[in-house]
């Protein structure tokens, strides 16, 4: 009898081990499904957020109208090629204005490089009689 009782105390310490170890393995396993199920969830949220964000950055660039940009743009180049013509033009006119004081600079000049032969003449002419 003694060894009847030893063997089933033997089985029941076992199936008391089997049963703790059970518990302990479906706590773990359940832990693990619930951190499983809260990370997939932490991921999934954070995938649809930069999903919306970026869906929402699409929309403002699909939104641009870029015709109207380029048309606007357009008109400052021509603007601004106008504005080019008009400098270039002034600095014509500029250039033109330079030449004729220069011309008349030399005109001056001659005159009185003239004035002064002439006056140079008549002195010779007062001093030679």
């Amino acid at each position: 009898m003694h060894k009847n009782v030893k063997k089933d105390l033997l089985k029941f310490i076992e199936k008391e081990l089997n049963s703790k170890t059970q518990k302990q393995i479906k706590q773990v396993q359940d832990q693990f499904e619930k951190s499983y199920t809260d990370i997939k969830k932490y991921i999934e949220n954070k995938f649809n957020y930069e999903s919306d964000i970026l869906k929402s950055e699409i929309q403002k660039l699909k939104d641009i109208d870029v015709t109207q940009i380029i048309n606007e743009l357009r008109q400052q180049i021509t603007i601004v090629i106008e504005k080019c013509n008009r400098i270039s033009e002034n600095v014509k006119n500029v250039n033109k204005k330079v030449l004729q004081i220069k011309r008349l600079r030399i005109d001056v000049k001659n005159a009185i490089l003239q004035k002064l032969e002439e006056d140079t003449e008549q002195i010779k002419k007062k001093f030679i009689k």
